[in-house]
């Protein structure tokens, strides 16, 4: 009977794999890898000549990343993996070979077959029931984390004294789940959890920077700034534009950095933000539609020549100038040119004296008023009742405008 317990488990070492220890129809044997298991898995194959402790293949998935190995090393580059080895340990009773399921997380096949075959089918459950952002964004922290796998469950549950089964607090159910997926990450180097990629997006949208992303990213199962911008952009909807006629306005907001480096190639970081803004005039109306407007009719040609003398007239007439054309105007002039304090005539930069009075010719003061000042003053020309207020235009006083450039 012990004879034949020990050609079963011979028999089911030969069919699993020595790194992960999983079965596989594709073995390879693990001879023909010996050096690179030595430098990537530090597993000695020379010093493993005991059958009834150690496969002695290797399954198709991690002999081809051990042949990537060989070439990389072969042609000089650099490799890097993250494989895991399985740890094997003396036969008894609770071996998978015996079709004992109950005591396989006492074993010394790490988290046992069967709980690894488990946990593998949940991580790809989990892949594939939230690949849009509705199924993530309607996440149930409590059914999802009564969907997972018993046996990571009840490890987590041990370490951090947490039962899953009592009626535990959001935050708490939050911090189980990212806990989960964190465990599934380094089972799976692919893996991306839901939960851990809604607190991703919520850190990209505080932040809208790729390297706090792709930090992130490395060290959760959030996925990094690439992922997260594919799963918007995939799962965005176009806005539907209003009926009838709309005016659409677009603005660009431009930010160029400079750079002092002198190198070939050098390059300066730009970055440009369009804000697109759309507005329905009326439901009923369509200026396409309106066959007067179109470009063969003489009426066009009337109604915009019209429209072009009416805006000339404006500017060549006695009616009032918009204040923004005085203000620009104003701008310049203290810019390009010099002021008589006496008679107030304005005069070129290289002038130093007046012609007529002979005096000092001044360089006309710039406007360095304070934004506070300038809002206060704007405030009590409307409380008295100034329609139209005469003041400088400041830039300066839009620096309270947070812009998202970083």
């Amino acid at each position: 009977m012990a004879e034949q317990k020990s050609q079963q488990h011979i028999v089911w070492l030969n069919s699993i794999c020595r790194i992960c220890g999983l079965p596989s129809k594709n073995l390879i044997n693990k001879f023909s890898f010996k050096d690179e298991l030595i430098n990537i898995c530090n597993i000695d194959v020379e010093q493993e000549d005991n059958e009834i402790i150690m496969p002695s293949s290797i399954c198709g998935k991690h002999a081809s990343q051990l042949y990537r190995y060989r070439k990389a090393k072969e042609n000089g580059k650099a490799f890097t993996s993250s494989i895991s080895v399985c740890s094997f340990g003396q036969h008894t009773d609770i071996c998978p070979s015996m079709g004992n399921k109950e005591l396989l997380a006492e074993s010394n096949f790490g988290f046992g077959y069967y709980e690894l075959r488990r946990e593998t089918r949940d991580i790809e459950h989990i892949q594939e029931s939230y690949k849009t952002l509705e199924a993530i964004k309607d996440i149930n922290l409590k059914e999802y984390l009564s969907n997972r796998n018993n046996f990571v469950k009840g490890v987590l549950g041990m370490l951090t004294k947490c039962n899953f089964d009592d009626e535990l607090d959001e935050c708490i159910q939050c911090s189980m789940s990212v806990l989960l997926e964190h465990v599934y990450k380094l089972r799976n180097a692919q893996f991306i959890g839901p939960v851990s990629l809604l607190q991703n997006f919520t850190i990209f949208s505080l932040s809208h920077s790729k390297t706090v992303t792709d930090i992130v990213g490395n060290i959760s199962a959030g996925g990094k700034y690439t992922t997260v911008c594919k799963m918007l952009d995939n799962n965005s909807k176009p806005r539907t534009p209003p009926n009838g006629d709309a005016v659409y306005v677009f603005d660009n907001e431009q930010v160029v950095g400079k750079t002092w480096t002198i190198k070939p190639n050098n390059k300066s970081k730009s970055s440009v933000i369009t804000n697109i803004a759309v507005a329905g005039l009326d439901e009923n109306l369509s200026v396409q539609a309106n066959k007067d407007l179109h470009p063969k009719n003489a009426q066009l040609k009337l109604f915009v020549n019209a429209a072009i003398e009416e805006v000339v007239s404006e500017h060549n007439g006695n009616s009032e100038q918009d204040h923004i054309d005085d203000i620009v105007q104003k701008s310049i002039s203290k810019q390009k040119y010099k002021i008589c304090p006496k008679c107030k005539d304005l005069f070129d930069k290289t002038k130093r004296k007046c012609p007529v009075c002979k005096e000092t010719i001044v360089q006309q003061p710039l406007d360095n008023t304070n934004p506070k000042e300038s809002f206060e003053k704007i405030e009590q020309l409307v409380e008295a009742g100034n329609s139209k207020p005469d003041f400088a235009l400041n830039t300066t006083r839009y620096d309270h405008v947070k812009s998202v450039h970083r």
